[in-house]
Parts: structure tokens; C-alpha cells; sequence
């Protein structure tokens, strides 16, 4: 997996949440795309986001704010239900359906393409494996 355009979104605080969310809106122009098995991969352009669902003893392993790319795509296809796919960056983005299963394996190539080391992107991918159903349903 590669990532384009990785400023492409702006990130604000969701005033009075708790716990903390943040509204995530990509760039109209080169807006933050994943390439990945051949294509342009997209997170919804208007996305709610907790930069991870990670459990406060366990944010030192799995900082919330280090893999957020990896964390938007991945609450993108949670929400949605799905992605934006195109065959170039050109687009037409159009939306498909994503399985849990592979929005969770998307979460590990993105931390790994963020820089995250292959242990801990097994680890936040088995922790979601394990757990992501209850946010899933």
C-alpha cells in the first residue's frame, strides 16, 4: 500500500465530545488517497473519527495520533460500510461495499505504509479482529 496526498484533509475537534472526536473532510483538490492491490482506495469525504479506538494503558504501544491515516480509512469503512475505489487517481471514485475482514486488513497495510512496524500492525489488527465487531454491527 502506498499513500498520496497525505495532507489532503483537513482534522478539527468536535466541540463538547467525549470522548474526543474529530471531523475529517478531504481536500476537494488532491484530496488523501491509498493505493493499494491496483487501486485508488478513499475514505468518505465527511468522516467522524476517534483516531483509533485504543484503550488508554494501551495508547503508549499504539499511539492514537501516529497512524492517523491508517485510522481514518479504517472508521471510513466502519461507518460506511464500505469505500471509494477508482482504477486511477483521476477517479470516478465510486462506492463499494467492504467487508469487516478486509477494511480490517486495509488498517494493517496502512499502518505499515505509515511506517508502523509489522508487530504493531498485527497487534492493532488482532485487537480489532477480536474487538471491531461491537463497532461493526
Amino acid at each position: 500500500m502506498r499513500i498520496y496526498n497525505p495532507t489532503g484533509y483537513t482534522l478539527c475537534k468536535v466541540p463538547g465530545s467525549n470522548p474526543v472526536q474529530y471531523e475529517f473532510r478531504l481536500a476537494e483538490v488532491d484530496p488523501l488517497t491509498f493505493l493499494h492491490d491496483g487501486l485508488c482506495v478513499q475514505p468518505d469525504r465527511h468522516e467522524v473519527t476517534d483516531m483509533g479506538s485504543i484503550p488508554r494503558p494501551l495508547q503508549p504501544l499504539a499511539p492514537k495520533d501516529r497512524y492517523l491515516l491508517a485510522y481514518i480509512l479504517h472508521d471510513s469503512a466502519y461507518h460506511k460500510k464500505g469505500l471509494y475505489f477508482a482504477e486511477t487517481m483521476n477517479g470516478p471514485f465510486q462506492f463499494a461495499a467492504v467487508t469487516r475482514r478486509y477494511a480490517d486488513g486495509l488498517l494493517y497495510e496502512a499502518i505499515r505504509a505509515e511506517g508502523g512496524a509489522s508487530w504493531r500492525a498485527w497487534a492493532i489488527y488482532s485487537t480489532v479482529r477480536l474487538f471491531g465487531s461491537l463497532a461493526w454491527a
